[in-house]
């Protein structure tokens, strides 16, 4: 009995993630470019691959349940800039090793 796996086949994971993004852009096209500036951006859901993902933040921001709504979404933004004022001298980037040291532990 001769069976063959695919042992080279890799698991991707997609997630979704709601990033600011140029809204000059045309809709009608699929590329996501960053915003030139802050005015000129919208809240969008975009799914990305874990791969993509390079750091994470250790703040917390409100999010509402439902991110359909255009204003829902904006309301997430107006959090991170007031994140970001509050907090502009201090590096918010997660730090996996600190932070979850317990866990390498067990």
């Amino acid at each position: 009995m001769d069976r063959k796996r695919n042992d080279k086949q890799e698991l991707t994971y997609q997630i979704d993630v709601l990033l600011p993004v140029d809204k000059t852009i045309d809709p009608i096209s699929e590329t996501i470019l960053p915003p030139s500036s802050v005015e000129k951006c919208e809240m969008k859901i975009v799914s990305l691959r874990l791969s993509n993902i390079t750091n994470i933040s250790a703040a917390r921001a409100f999010v509402p349940q439902d991110l359909r709504s255009y204003d829902s979404r904006q309301s997430v933004l107006k959090s991170i800039k007031e994140i970001k004022k509050r907090f502009q001298l201090i590096s918010l980037n997660l730090d996996f090793i600190k932070q979850f040291s317990f866990f390498l532990l067990m």
